[in-house]
C-alpha cells in the first residue's frame, strides 16, 4: 500500500532491488500512466495497480511468474499487454473493468484464462516471440 491513492504520481519506475510488487501498491493512483517493472521482479500481487485510469503503458518483463488477481483490474486506459513466456495469471479479474483492452498477448509458455479477463470483449492471443505482436496486429 506504498503509493495507494497518490493522485500525482505519473510515472513509475520500479528499482532493481524489488522482487516482488506488493498487493494494493499503486491501487488507485488515477494520475499513473506508465510503469517500468524491473527484470529483479518475480510476481505483481493482488490489486497492485487496480483503478489506475490513466495507465497506459506497462512493461511486464521475462522475469514475472506471477500475476495476482485483480492485478490490472480497471485500468481503463491500457489497450494491451504483453505477458511474458512461463507466466501464470492468478485467477478471477485480473484485467476486469477495461473498455480500451482489446488484446492479452500470451508469450510462449504464459497462461490466461476468460476469468482473468472477465467481463472484457477482448481477446488472447498467444503468440512465439513479443516480436510476433506487430504481425499479429496486422492481420487484424
Amino acid at each position: 500500500m506504498a503509493f495507494q491513492n497518490c493522485g500525482s504520481l505519473i510515472s513509475v519506475t520500479i528499482p532493481n532491488s524489488v522482487t516482488s510488487i506488493g498487493g494494493w501498491a499503486f491501487e488507485g493512483c488515477g494520475s499513473l500512466t506508465s510503469v517500468t517493472i524491473p527484470d529483479a521482479v518475480t510476481s505483481i500481487e493482488m490489486q497492485t495497480f487496480s483503478s489506475c485510469s490513466s495507465l497506459t503503458s506497462v512493461t511486464v518483463p521475462d522475469s514475472i511468474i506471477y500475476i495476482d488477481e485483480y492485478a490490472f483490474s480497471d485500468c481503463s486506459s491500457l489497450t494491451s499487454i504483453t505477458i511474458p513466456s512461463v507466466t501464470s495469471i492468478g485467477g478471477w479479474f485480473t484485467f476486469e473493468g477495461y473498455s480500451s483492452l482489446t488484446t492479452v498477448y500470451c508469450v510462449k509458455n504464459s497462461s490466461a484464462d476468460e476469468a482473468s479477463l472477465y467481463p472484457n470483449n477482448c481477446t488472447i492471443e498467444y503468440i512465439k516471440e513479443t516480436s510476433d505482436i506487430a504481425e499479429s496486429e496486422k492481420k487484424r
